[in-house]
């Protein structure tokens, strides 16, 4: 787990990346002076697309910079589904996927993919999207402390509570902060020297 901050003093962004061999997945949140969350972007990528990532959002971010068609597998209604594409999904949702992203690179509908993690009991029944929390306390409901500086007392808790086999579902609790503030943490800890 790699955990990054930056601040402009205006802005504030938290980068957190788990990586695999194949994939890496990342969770970028950024709020601004007043604490209101202005960036949220998670999900997975193949660790081979990420140069193509790259340029794409490079290209983006180019003001003068003309849109271009991206080419992604043409829609296929109604066929069945193989145990392939069945292992994929499951895969991709597991890893943090969004629904559309797994869409795209199968070749299907997002409402098809929501209707098959459905059926596999890894989803909710298909519905009317839930809007994202766009502020601080809209996040601190779930996780009070979510976001807020860790405190010294605070970390050497955390790393009392990890070595006494704590799980990480038991110090979200404790802590009052998400899986990835969590394992970030953790992960931060144990680079010190």
């Amino acid at each position: 787990m790699l955990y990054w901050q930056l601040s402009d003093g205006h802005r504030h962004y938290d980068l957190t990346a788990t990586a695999d061999r194949e994939t890496l997945t990342v969770e970028v949140t950024g709020a601004d002076s007043d604490g209101r969350i202005i960036a949220h972007l998670n999900g997975t990528i193949p660790r081979a697309d990420l140069t193509v990532l790259a340029r794409l959002l490079a290209a983006a971010a180019d003001p003068g910079a003309q849109p271009q068609s991206m080419r992604t597998p043409p829609v296929q209604r109604g066929r069945s589904w193989s145990a392939e594409e069945t292992v994929l999904v499951t895969r991709l949702h597991r890893d943090g996927a969004e629904v559309e992203d797994i869409a795209a690179s199968l070749g299907r509908t997002a409402n098809s993919i929501r209707y098959k993690l459905h059926a596999l009991g890894l989803g909710p029944r298909p519905g009317p999207k839930q809007p994202p929390a766009y502020t601080m306390d809209d996040l601190r409901q779930e996780h009070p402390n979510s976001h807020r500086r860790w405190t010294p007392e605070e970390e050497q808790r955390l790393a009392r509570r990890a070595a006494e086999g704590a799980t990480v579902p038991e110090l979200m609790a404790e802590f009052g902060r998400n899986e990835n503030g969590i394992t970030a943490r953790l992960a931060r800890l144990e680079q010190r020297p």
